[in-house]
């Protein structure tokens, strides 16, 4: 009658094992899914905030929220490698916005550097996830960018078209990046 009992506690451990696991991998399809919508959003926010920055003629993009709260619930679900990813994502997000707030266009050509960096930096964040969240990769890379990725951002934000028809201005952000 033990050994019965014991073998009726393994397989209820057994089947509410797999349960978990099932209903972890749902939920993480549906995270997922999510998050391709706020990488969107929170893309185009970049492409918004390097525009800002560059024609005085623009206001400030408007912050989307939606996004951000995405990624904070997604981390509960995300690998030991993803999760730090996402975190320094929403991290630097909130960072970013606070440096954009402050900044002003008549500043000098230093301050303009400092957050052109930003907004290349956060676009980079949010390209990183793309792979993971169209389910192409099991994790987010989590390191520090280099300068091809930071540069990839760069040409993201300006735009396939824009760069090949003005590589002057490329050349000339490139410059501020490197300095």
């Amino acid at each position: 009658q033990t050994t019965i009992s014991v073998a009726v506690a393994i397989v209820t451990i057994w089947v509410m094992y797999h349960q978990y696991k099932d209903n972890l991998s749902r939920k993480k399809f549906f995270m997922k899914a999510q998050m391709m919508d706020a990488l969107v959003e929170l893309g185009e926010y970049t492409e918004g905030c390097f525009r800002y920055i560059q024609d005085s003629k623009m206001s400030s993009p408007s912050k989307p929220e939606g996004p951000m709260s995405v990624f904070k619930s997604s981390i509960e679900f995300l690998d030991k490698n993803s999760a730090p990813a996402v975190f320094e994502l929403i991290r630097f997000y909130q960072i970013h916005n606070s440096r954009l707030v402050s900044y002003q266009r008549d500043d000098n050509l230093r301050e303009f550097a400092k957050i052109l960096i930003d907004v290349i930096l956060l676009n980079h964040l949010v390209i990183r996830i793309w792979e993971f969240a169209r389910d192409e990769s099991d994790s987010i890379q989590n390191s520090n960018p280099t300068f091809d990725m930071m540069f990839y951002s760069l040409r993201n934000l300006i735009g396939i078209q824009k760069y090949m028809m003005n590589n002057n201005e490329y050349q000339y952000l490139v410059s501020i990046v490197r300095d």
